[in-house]
């Protein structure tokens, strides 16, 4: 661990409660969003959620869309997104997806509902 890094747990320690109420609403937010995003796309015809836990979502894409397409499409609108054609086992039809804001996740959850 770096110094930079021992300053930081340093601090963070000193702000226990802080940090913990941080912890919390950060926890309690993710899975409002997910839970909210999966019932967004759970009857979308271009993808499917897998289970998650995180605030990344593995998804997999349907009809002629591939991972680099949703991407390409996606950066425009500023979105980014994880093509995973190159993850072990997966091919060019799944993508990850990182929780952010509620306004984020709509826009994507839109987009994705297009496909």
């Amino acid at each position: 661990m770096n110094s930079l890094a021992q300053a930081a747990v340093s601090y963070l320690m000193e702000q226990k409660a802080e940090t913990d109420v941080f912890i919390e609403n950060t926890r309690v937010f993710l899975e409002a969003e997910r839970r909210r995003f999966e019932e967004t796309l759970i009857n979308a015809s271009g993808i499917r959620l897998f289970p998650s836990t995180t605030s990344f979502m593995l998804a997999r894409l349907f009809g002629n869309h591939t991972a680099h397409e949703v991407f390409s499409n996606l950066s425009h609108d500023r979105i980014l997104i994880r093509d995973c054609s190159n993850f072990r086992g997966l091919s060019d039809r799944f993508i990850r997806i990182s929780l952010k804001t509620r306004d984020i996740n709509t826009v994507l959850a839109e987009k994705l509902l297009s496909l």
